[in-house]
């Protein structure tokens, strides 16, 4: 079922390529199968569907949100709110802030910051397969 919604979200809004965070190998708990299993059953309807992704390590997102690939999600949600007056709190901020992350790190990927990253949070961009995107790249930037 969440697969569905998450798949008309897409197709409702004509996404072309989808920003995903990879799996984090380092969690030590008893939900990391089953969010390993609906991830790849999210990534299959995409791919099914003609949806692109890309995959974003946890360690990218939390060094393009705080300049340290090991910040906590507190830390993260923490980083954000200073430096753009967001605020995320309630159940499901953590996940609500790394979506948002996930979205500047494509739109910095881009070329259309609108925000100032520092050369150490661009850099967590280095160690991802963008090419998905590539062909947007130029096309959006102009």
């Amino acid at each position: 079922m969440l697969t569905k919604t998450i798949l008309q979200i897409c197709l409702d809004e004509q996404v072309e390529c989808a920003i995903i965070e990879s799996y984090s190998f380092a969690s030590r708990n008893s939900q990391a199968h089953s969010i390993g299993e609906l991830g790849g059953c999210v990534r299959m309807t995409l791919w099914d569907n003609g949806i692109s992704y890309i995959d974003v390590p946890p360690t990218s997102r939390a060094k393009f949100a705080t300049g340290k690939g090991n910040a906590g999600k507190t830390e993260v949600i923490s980083a954000i709110s200073s430096k753009t007056g967001l605020v995320f709190s309630g159940g499901g901020a953590d996940d609500e802030c790394d979506a948002w992350i996930l979205e500047q790190m494509g739109l910095a990927y881009l070329g259309l910051n609108k925000y100032d990253w520092s050369a150490t949070q661009l850099s967590s961009l280095e160690k991802i397969d963008w090419s998905p995107m590539d062909n947007k790249r130029g096309s959006l930037a102009e």
